[in-house]
């Protein structure tokens, strides 16, 4: 039901590559979850498509995308999301593609920022196949996702197809809401 509270979301932290560190892990979902964004009130919301409030302010958008990682982080290995610029998802798809590998799943990457603002630079190293079935779900990995932009997360049952309709039209109200305070600040 509509304004119902779930009893629990999935939160998956983003893994974080500052410039002149090196990540490690492997990728835990078989594609990308790509989207635009517009930047609004110092943060990023998901563009909803054609009802969007900040498209028709002119708000520019570019595309951003998440994948599920078991990323090496100290002495565990934990599921977090890694984000990944236009750039850096067509490099890695074009690398993963050279080396005749089906999916992402069960690719063990390497990630590094050369500079504070460069493009994160995700090196495929290896596939590990035994990996390559303990995938993250589909649905699960958008839940990971809405959860962190603030959307409504899939329900028990529900289609990939609905649940995306509910959340675009969220993403419409949450970006109409911040392109309306954004210009407010900026008048």
């Amino acid at each position: 039901m509509i304004g119902e509270v779930p009893v629990k979301r999935v939160r998956l932290g983003v893994l974080k590559v500052r410039s002149g560190m090196v990540a490690e892990g492997v990728i835990v979902v078989r594609q990308v979850l790509g989207f635009h964004v517009h930047w609004l009130l110092k943060r990023s919301y998901m563009c909803p498509g054609a009802q969007c409030a900040a498209c028709f302010a002119g708000v520019g958008a570019r595309w951003n995308g998440f994948v599920v990682v078991r990323a090496d982080v100290g002495n565990a290995h934990e599921l977090r999301l890694l984000e990944l610029s236009a750039t850096g998802f067509e490099r890695l798809a074009g690398l993963v593609r050279m080396q005749g590998w089906p999916d992402l799943a069960g690719v063990r990457f390497r990630a590094a920022r050369s500079r504070a603002k460069g493009v994160l630079m995700v090196e495929p190293v290896t596939r590990d196949d035994s990996l390559a079935g303990k995938v993250v779900s589909e649905i699960r990995a958008w839940e990971a996702v809405a959860t962190l932009y603030g959307l409504p997360t899939p329900v028990e049952g529900e289609s990939l197809a609905f649940w995306e309709s509910r959340a675009r039209d969220s993403a419409a109200r949450l970006v109409a809401i911040a392109t309306e305070a954004q210009s407010r600040q900026q008048a």
